[in-house]
């Protein structure tokens, strides 16, 4: 809600003595994912906003972070270490079906990022201390690198610009 004077009033929507971190609201505005320690390791929740249901949408004795939604709010990605400690990237539909791990990878993953068209997930790829930004086409499987030397992406909201965190080496 915006005050008179034109801000925005905080509203807390989550609530509870487990952890509950790394938010990310629907486009639509209906709910937002997640996450939690509720049940011991870290799953991903949704919770609508309109009836305050919580759904579990992940169910993993091992970690499950990062959840993002998709520009046309009809999936959620992930970072999930279901299969090794470092992590892949996951999707599924808003609903928790039709779970598909979309990278296989030995280096360390972290930070999707959907592209405005929903059939892109950009994220962080560290190996030997080199993190590098990479895409990959949620249709076919093909990952491609974008960027050298940066991690962290984030897509504007018309999809024209990634922004990224990369550290210079000099003073």
């Amino acid at each position: 809600q915006v005050d008179s004077e034109g801000f925005v009033e905080p509203v807390s929507f989550l609530s509870g003595t487990h952890d509950m971190m790394m938010p990310s609201v629907s486009p639509d505005g209906s709910s937002v994912v997640y996450v939690s320690n509720q049940n011991g390791p870290l799953n991903i929740y949704k919770r609508e906003f309109k009836t305050n249901k919580m759904i579990s949408l992940t169910d993993e004795p091992t970690d499950n972070t990062r959840p993002v939604w998709s520009p046309d709010a009809k999936w959620i990605a992930w970072v999930s270490q279901k299969n090794h400690v470092k992590g892949d990237i996951w999707f599924m539909r808003g609903n928790g079906k039709d779970k598909t791990k979309v990278t296989h990878s030995d280096a360390m993953i972290s930070s999707p990022a959907w592209d405005i068209d929903s059939q892109h997930i950009f994220y962080t790829k560290t190996s030997n201390h080199d993190s590098n930004i990479f895409y990959i086409d949620t249709n076919h499987g093909s990952e491609s690198i974008l960027i050298k030397n940066g991690w962290d992406p984030v897509v504007s909201s018309r999809g024209k610009f990634v922004f990224f965190v990369r550290k210079n080496e000099q003073n």
